[in-house]
């Protein structure tokens, strides 16, 4: 099953009618949503590049959340948190996901509540890879936490408030050939008891740490 948006549906709808498995395409444009998006089933989206199609939202929480029972993927798409409210950009939580050449901008945190911020956050058990995207504006470009245990490979994580990509909790997986720099602390931050394996990353420009280890990280 495949669905285009804007041939009858919005993005909201097309994402409700499609059987579980289904590719939806999304041509150039912005894609403005009426509240956050939970994606809960087995989907593709697929835009015509992060310069041109753009799924926009200015309310709390998140952008988009993924929370699937199989694989979820997502290319050639801009994800965006807009105004001053706070809330992450992408949020996953369960499933296999895949981000190819995708941007995360605009994630703001609230720092009294400690919550919102990141532009991909990772948590709870998702798997999954991360390639060649982009996270920049954000508190933290990519979060990774609980038992995630993600590869992000040929990603650039610059200009965030905090990290370029940050590990807490136990998560793990592989970072390999990102890019960090010209974040406002470090490059790449690696918490607790966190055991990611770092590979032939570049990081310059941070203001801190371009590689940072705290706790009982390794």
């Amino acid at each position: 099953m495949s669905l285009k948006v804007g041939d009858r549906y919005t993005l909201e709808e097309a994402i409700q009618v499609a059987l579980p498995g289904a590719t939806i395409y999304l041509k150039a444009g912005i894609y403005p949503l009426s509240r956050p998006l939970t994606v809960d089933k087995p989907l593709t989206l697929i835009g015509e590049g992060m310069e041109s199609t753009r799924i926009v939202c200015d309310k709390e929480g998140w952008v988009m959340m993924v929370s699937v029972d199989g694989v979820f993927s997502a290319k050639d798409i801009a994800f965006v948190h807009e105004g001053e409210r706070w809330g992450d950009v992408v949020q996953a939580n369960k499933g296999e996901i895949s981000f190819v050449r995708c941007l995360f901008t605009g994630g703001v945190r609230d720092e009294a509540n400690r919550r919102g911020g990141d532009g991909l956050w990772l948590y709870g058990t998702v798997r999954g890879k991360i390639i060649d995207c982009q996270a920049t504006g954000n508190a933290t470009g990519i979060r990774v936490s609980e038992n995630a245990q993600p590869a992000l490979e040929g990603n650039t994580c610059s200009k965030n408030k905090v990290a370029g990509i940050a590990y807490f909790g136990n998560s793990s997986g592989i970072a390999r050939k990102n890019i960090c720099n010209e974040n406002e602390v470090d490059g790449i931050y690696v918490d607790k008891q966190a055991q990611p394996t770092l590979e032939s990353n570049t990081c310059s420009k941070n203001k801190v740490a371009g590689i940072a280890y705290g706790g009982n990280s390794s």
